[in-house]
């Protein structure tokens, strides 16, 4: 996903981020309905509401994105990924 922050002044910063702590199907493999449906519930979520964005950084991969948090006013938006069955939980070492 990509992300537009607001710095203020006039200012934005694209980054690149997965969201942290669940993993998500791949819509161009097996699950693809559950991926495109889980897609548009975390736009739903996402572009209804005020989100603030708490950012991890992967120290992993070689792609250099960014690990994110969302959350609005009912709570954390991965912890209802999970619990509507668009995601499971990962740890990440």
């Amino acid at each position: 996903m990509v992300l537009v922050v607001d710095l203020g002044f006039g200012r934005a910063l694209k980054i690149n981020a997965r969201l942290w702590g669940i993993q998500t199907p791949d819509p161009r493999r097996s699950q693809h309905a559950l991926a495109i449906w889980g897609r548009l519930f975390l736009s739903d979520e996402v572009l209804s509401r005020t989100v603030t964005v708490r950012v991890h950084r992967d120290r992993r991969g070689l792609d250099q994105q960014w690990l994110v948090e969302l959350w609005d006013d009912q709570g954390s938006i991965n912890d209802r990924m999970v619990e509507r069955g668009y995601a499971r939980r990962v740890e990440y070492k």
